[in-house]
């Protein structure tokens, strides 16, 4: 009998340690998730923020492109992204290893370079399995460069052969390149490009020519005529422009 019950008492304990071992079907990892934050709109060449975050996994790489917008949406994966907006895709980041961090938050900015819409699409690749979460999307809408103030002013005697003082005041949130000329009147109004008012039958007098990086600018330069007459001075900018005689 002791050796039947001693057997049976190591009949339950493989049991149980069989029981204890297996512990049911192992917990499967969770899956990689992504989410990205687009603002509605930003100016011309100054990049958005773009704000990608969640939570990733071992040997995946985070993927953002921007394309113009035409009301698709993004494709299922980037290679086919790539291929349809080839010559007009702008690559935000790409092979980026953040999407192996536990959890991640990152911010972009990448300098749209066309005013139009546009759309935004991330993803979260393996190189073994391809697309592990995405895309997520956002559109965001450019605006060419705002030039909240371009203006020409001319002050003292207009007297042949004295000297007067030609004015450009301009404030503006991109770089601006500013030229202010004077010539005699013809009846044919300012060029919207300095080289082409270089050109013209009068001789035309460069007064001022300066880059303005962005912000507020007020420039100064004095400027003479030879000979009695009507003169038109005109001023030039990326997004404004004024005249006066």
């Amino acid at each position: 009998m002791r050796t039947v019950s001693n057997r049976l008492r190591i009949a339950a304990l493989a049991a149980v340690g069989a029981a204890v071992f297996a512990g049911g079907p192992a917990k499967a990892l969770a899956a990689p998730t992504l989410s990205m934050s687009v603002p509605p709109e930003a100016e011309q060449r100054v990049g958005p923020p773009i704000t990608v975050s969640g939570s990733g996994e071992s040997y995946a790489e985070l993927e953002v492109l921007a394309v113009p917008y035409t009301g698709s949406r993004c494709e299922a994966e980037p290679q086919a992204e790539r291929r349809a907006e080839l010559e007009s895709l702008v690559v935000v980041t790409e092979h980026n290893e953040i999407a192996s961090e536990p959890s991640f938050r990152y911010t972009f900015s990448p300098p749209l370079p066309e005013a139009r819409p546009y759309l935004v699409c991330a993803w979260i690749l393996r190189i073994s399995e391809g697309v592990v979460a995405g895309p997520v999307e956002g559109v965001v809408k450019v605006h060419p460069p705002v030039v909240q103030r371009f203006n020409l002013t001319t002050e003292g005697p207009l007297v042949a052969g004295q000297p007067f003082q030609v004015k450009v005041s301009a404030q503006t949130n991109q770089e601006l390149k500013i030229s202010a000329s004077i010539r005699p009147a013809s009846g044919l109004g300012c060029a919207l490009d300095l080289n082409v008012e270089k050109e013209r039958p009068q001789q035309t007098q460069v007064v001022i020519e300066s880059d303005l990086p962005g912000g507020a600018a007020n420039l100064t330069e004095t400027a003479k005529v030879e000979s009695p007459g009507s003169y038109l001075s005109s001023a030039l900018g990326s997004k404004g422009r004024k005249s006066r005689r």
